[in-house]
């Protein structure tokens, strides 16, 4: 801090002002007036304020309180100074100039002052514009005089630079090229190693001198003759030329390159000699530039070609001249793009060594280009054990690599963990919680190896890193939806989020809430985000109204059909029609959650159901979807990869893959009701639907779609996926299953009832045409309903069930299987249900 003398004092009596010491001077003197401490006009005084100050000769300082007329007289005696100070200026112009004195802070001494000096401190603090000279030519052009001549500059001064034409600037560009060609060819003669003699070197010179004028006398009479865009073009190289040194260089790469795509390689002319030709040519001519470690863009398009196009020898040799310097190449922008390459085109052995180069070198992990090389060879590396190596090598602290020198042997990290001490243990999982730490601050939670990693850190963490993980990664949270390990750790880190996280996580999901609902990996998250809120009210206006808005293309979507079934769903744990691990991740703990799971999941079934009753309705008056009514094969396929592989660890993130393709398969028009019978995925949806409203309205459109003619019911009844529909609503049926319609209807098995039942109905449907419903998949149906009527305790229907099948029915549609050499065992399960009565 500054001393104390130095600070300044507030004037005036009292504590700011000057204060006595030892009880003097407590009154001002007579004829002193009140000044400020530290400004009286004695040197005592001005040691006794603390800091010394200039004293000011003549005059009298005005005060900013003054009145106007003490200002008006103070400025006539400025004026009267002013006025007497130029007359003698004047008079005393031959004369030198007397040095004049001022006080400085230093006390009441007098010291000389420069005029020189101050002079050239004002010009530097204000600059002023000399305007004599413009004056002069002003008034010379007003009498009709020439103007005077122009100052010449001064010396240091640059002449201003005025602009060349355009035909100038070309001619100096060509001039500059010819005198490049003139230079490097006296160069390539110094160097030749013949000995000339004197007279030999005179004429060498004079000649090379002579074509040098000739080529610029060329060069500046052949701007003239070009056209406009050809000097346009010429302007542009000369730009080009002036930014870059190497634009030569890249013109001529990207021709041969452009070249080389020019002869369709991919095509009809793959291993052609032309395609041979050109590939040599690019590389003869890059060769000497990859060697001196060139990084242009053009060299990094011409290796991926050369790479993609060359002979096995080809890439060898450019792998031999690169492999010192591949950790150079992963971390460049243009140049990561070769390193990629090299793996994708190289043999088995180059594969290993960039495995290898990539697990000794971390750092490469860690670069924003980098990530992407590494995480290509995670993704490229066909083994789960090959995956888990690249892994090791990253995970592991040193002292667990001393202390297991074998761990690059064991086949998951789980297996490697539970060999470790509790010191190991612990020292491990700080270094890999310190990693993902890292991997948030260079944003790199889209990679798929960094996915792994969080999920084995997941399963492994207690509650405490849990929530600090969750913290750490929520920001980015939904980059973690990328892949199926990335899915299974968000899983893991919903169940201990609190309401204020997962409410930022569901209004960042509302925009891709439908796309994540079909997609074979996401809907998981979706589906743990639906059991574990306990806003309920959140998610009806945020998720469950998007999904309400798409809900007829959900149903028929082989992954967003598991949402609708668990929303369906009454029972208090996950849907028994979910695939097995799907049900286990639902079962992870939640301790943050309150609800109970069946009440959480009651509160947002109504908009499902109200939602699943308008989309029939309106299915009911549209024309039937050929396309809906059976998946696609590719559909099914994966539908089949999924539930067969829902246990094991994936090698690569292409569930996002599966689910683009899945969802270009399916058309997105919305299907008729025929189309809600015969789709395996919305048949299911149907059946839970009934199961849980029991709708009148429904029932009755399915009883009418059933009936239209015998030529359609024949077509439903022998479908497997309608039949297994009709069969379950069958079982499920009792009596308050009604079908909406007039009292008319009402058939004698309707206890009187003002709507009929629904299997009354049903066998109304049957019966008429009974024989040919019994020769196809209808038996089993006809099986249920005869079992249902006896389970309700319909004497009525079931003595009518009875008479209809002992009759003719049953030995027809027997002859009928026969005949088309079917299997007849439907028909033997139902004589034998006949005969247990």
């Amino acid at each position: 801090m500054a001393p104390a003398a130095l600070h300044r004092r507030p004037a005036g009596r009292g504590a700011g002002g000057k204060q006595a010491r030892g009880g003097k001077d407590l009154k001002l003197k007579k004829g002193k007036g009140s000044s400020a401490a530290g400004r009286s006009k004695g040197k005592k005084g001005a040691v006794e304020g603390g800091k010394r100050f200039s004293v000011k000769k003549k005059g009298k300082k005005s005060r900013p309180h003054a009145s106007g007329q003490k200002k008006a007289e103070q400025k006539q005696k400025h004026a009267k100074s002013a006025g007497s100070g130029r007359v003698a200026g004047r008079k005393e112009a031959g004369e030198k100039k007397r040095p004049q004195a001022n006080r400085t802070s230093a006390g009441d001494e007098l010291e000389e002052w420069d005029f020189r000096e101050g002079r050239g401190k004002e010009k530097k603090a204000f600059p002023q514009k000399k305007r004599a000279s413009s004056d002069k030519r002003r008034s010379a052009s007003a009498s009709g005089e020439k103007p005077a001549k122009e100052r010449k500059p001064r010396a240091g001064e640059k002449p201003a630079k005025k602009k060349k034409s355009f035909e100038e600037q070309l001619r100096e560009y060509l001039d500059e090229q010819a005198g490049r060609t003139g230079k490097r060819a006296g160069d390539a003669q110094e160097t030749s190693p013949a000995p000339r003699s004197e007279k030999e070197v005179q004429t060498a010179s004079a000649e090379k001198g002579g074509g040098v004028e000739t080529e610029t006398q060329d060069a500046s009479s052949a701007v003239d003759s070009l056209s406009v865009s050809k000097k346009r073009k010429l302007m542009n190289e000369m730009k080009l030329s002036h930014r870059n040194e190497d634009a030569g260089y890249i013109k001529q790469c990207f021709r041969l390159y452009g070249q080389l795509l020019a002869t369709r390689p991919e095509q009809q002319n793959a291993g052609t000699p032309q395609v041979a030709e050109r590939v040599k040519d690019l590389l003869e001519f890059i060769l000497p530039r990859v060697k001196e470690g060139d990084r242009h863009l053009c060299t990094s398009r011409a290796l991926q070609a050369l790479l993609k196009f060359g002979s096995k020898e080809q890439r060898l040799q450019l792998w031999a001249i690169l492999k010192d310097d591949f950790a150079e190449l992963c971390l460049g922008k243009t140049v990561c793009q070769v390193a990629m390459k090299f793996y994708l085109y190289g043999d088995k052995e180059t594969q290993e060594e960039i495995t290898q180069l990539l697990s000794r070198n971390k750092d490469i992990f860690f670069s924003k280009f980098g990530s992407r090389v590494w995480e290509y060879v995670y993704t490229g590396t066909k083994s789960a054990k090959g995956q888990q190596q690249m892994l090791n090598a990253v995970m592991l602290p040193p002292l667990a690599m001393v202390r297991h020198p074998d761990y690059q042997e064991a086949p998951t990290f789980f297996e490697l963990f539970e060999k470790f001490d509790v010191e190991t243990r612990k020292l491990t999982m700080e270094h890999i919680a310190s990693l993902l730490q890292k991997f948030v601050d260079k944003e790199l939670l889209d990679k798929a190896p960094v996915h792994r990693m969080l999920k084995i850190f997941t399963r492994l963490a207690n509650e405490e890193q849990l929530n600090a993980v969750l913290q750490m990664t929520l920001e980015g949270f939904l980059r973690l939806a990328a892949t199926k390990d990335g899915v299974d750790a968000m899983v893991r880190l919903l169940g201990y989020a609190t309401a204020k996280q997962r409410k930022s996580v569901v209004k960042e999901m509302k925009k891709v809430m439908v796309s994540m609902t079909t997609n074979p990996v996401d809907y998981l998250l979706v589906l743990r985000l639906l059991c574990t809120v306990d806003d309920t009210k959140l998610l009806r206006d945020v998720l469950i109204k998007e999904l309400t808005k798409e809900i007829g293309t959900i149903a028929f979507d082989p992954q967003g059909y598991f949402v609708l079934l668990q929303l369906l769903d009454t029972s208090s744990e996950p849907c028994k029609h979910l695939p097995l691990h799907t049900r286990q991740m639902l079962q992870l703990p939640s301790p943050t959650s309150l609800k109970p799971f069946d009440v959480r999941v009651g509160e947002l079934r109504a908009p499902i159901v109200e939602a699943l009753e308008k989309e029939l309705e309106e299915a009911a008056e549209r024309p039937s979807t050929a396309s809906l009514c059976s998946p696609p094969k590719k559909m099914r396929k994966n539908h089949l990869g999924m539930k067969a592989s829902a246990e094991a660890e994936p090698s690569e993130g292409e569930g996002q893959q599966e689910g683009d393709n899945g969802a270009e398969e399916t058309e997105k028009t919305k299907g008729a009701f025929k189309d809600w019978l015969e789709n395996q995925y919305a048949s299911r949806v149907f059946v839970e639907f009934l199961k849980v409203t029991k709708s009148p309205k429904i029932l009755e459109l399915l009883i009418g779609e059933l009936g239209n003619d015998e030529k359609s019911l024949r077509g439903f009844v022998d479908h497997p996926h309608t039949q297994r529909l009709l069969s379950s609503l069958v079982k499920q049926a009792d009596e308050t299953w009604e079908v909406a319609g007039s009292p008319e209807r009402s058939t004698e098995h309707s206890d009187g009832n003002s709507r009929p039942s629904f299997i009354g109905s049903l066998w109304l449907v049957l019966a008429p045409r009974l024989s040919a419903v019994l020769a196809s998949r209808g038996v089993f149906l006809a099986t249920d309903i005869l079992q249902a009527s006896r389970r309700l305790h319909a004497k009525a229907l079931e003595k009518q069930i009875v008479q209809a099948l002992e009759g003719d029915a049953l030995q027809q549609a027997r002859k009928t299987v026969q005949a088309e050499g079917l299997s007849t065992a439907g028909l033997d399960m139902l004589s034998s249900k006949l005969k247990e009565n």
